[in-house]
């Protein structure tokens, strides 16, 4: 017995068991979910093995995010459109259309809405999810629009013009609270709650650059070179996920050592979802990874033999 009267060797089972199954939570980190706009087709990638699996295979997908459900959210780009794809039962759902070269997507606090942006539409709009109703939130003025997302206080920040406009809008008029001028040719935005920053990436000048959500003023820091970077992610583990269409591969910044690793090719590769915060892929024990499934196998019979031997011993008696 230990001092709280829970037998040693269950107890010593019990966190056996933990360890096993908080490997098996954390094999979900390596999963990256990606949209290849010219390979027509969403996929995961599998960091662990470089692995590439296709989720889907849909018309240009460009912007993408889990809902609630865990259902994936995207962009149609050339379609004009915001379609939903279930991978549980293989279903494609429309759910606006008309729409003029739509890009990122960002999931609102809530979860109950998204905001899409229309880079020829110049423009911002609201969908609903419960109805699929969209409605405007504000008018861009500068050229493509692109990147959009929250941060961890619930701040709109988006790319307004990517000839150098990165904006702090109000959630519920659109008015600009703080903006900032920004190297040109921006595009994916990512807010990142390990180092508490905003990152956004330049096709352009082949870069990412990061900005504090607090002082947009204090203007765009350099990063670190990435070949053609659109869209980004924010692990919360100090890791940038980038999709860079200079070379069609994904690539990950470790900021904690500032090592830029190239990962596998994926022709077309044009952002990746949320790898953390709104719109990440929901942790669904009833629905485990595979790899989940396999690991909670084996902490079971790990724990079936602990039992066996312990009861081989008792029998065997003190040495």
């Amino acid at each position: 017995m230990n001092e709280t009267g829970v037998p040693v060797r269950g107890s010593r089972l019990v966190l056996a068991l933990v360890a096993v199954l908080s490997l098996a939570g954390a094999a979900r980190a390596d999963l990256v979910y990606a949209s290849s706009l010219d390979g027509n087709r969403i996929v995961s990638v599998d960091l662990a093995t470089n692995a590439v699996t296709t989720v889907a295979n849909v018309a240009g997908p460009d912007s993408l995010l889990f809902d609630e459900q865990g259902r994936i959210i995207y962009t149609a780009y050339f379609a004009g459109q915001v379609r939903r794809f279930d991978p549980k039962t293989g279903t494609d759902t429309l759910l606006a259309g008309g729409l003029n070269r739509p890009v990122d997507i960002a999931l609102e606090p809530g979860e109950k809405s998204l905001l899409v942006v229309q880079q020829f539409g110049k423009r911002i709009d609201r969908l609903q999810l419960a109805t699929n109703q969209l409605s405007p939130l504000v008018p861009v003025t500068g050229p493509f629009p692109g990147g959009i997302t929250y941060d961890d206080a619930g701040r709109l920040f988006a790319i307004t013009s990517n000839n150098g406009l990165l904006a702090q809008l109000d959630p519920a008029t659109g008015l600009t609270r703080q903006s900032t001028t920004t190297p040109p040719a921006l595009d994916g935005l990512t807010y990142d709650p390990f180092s508490h920053l905003l990152y956004a990436a330049s096709q352009g000048l082949n870069a990412i650059y990061s900005f504090d959500p607090n002082s947009l003023v204090s203007g765009a820091k350099f990063v670190v070179r990435v070949p053609g970077p659109d869209g980004l992610s924010a692990d919360g583990n100090g890791n940038l996920l980038i999709a860079a269409r200079g070379d069609f591969r994904l690539y990950n910044y470790d900021l904690n050592n500032g090592k830029l690793t190239a990962g596998p090719s994926v022709f077309g590769i044009d952002d990746t979802a949320p790898a953390s915060g709104l719109g990440a892929r929901p942790v669904n024990p009833a629905v485990p990874e595979p790899a989940s499934v396999a690991l909670l196998g084996l902490g079971l019979c790990v724990l079936a033999g602990a039992r066996r031997l312990g009861r081989l011993s008792k029998r065997a008696g003190p040495f």
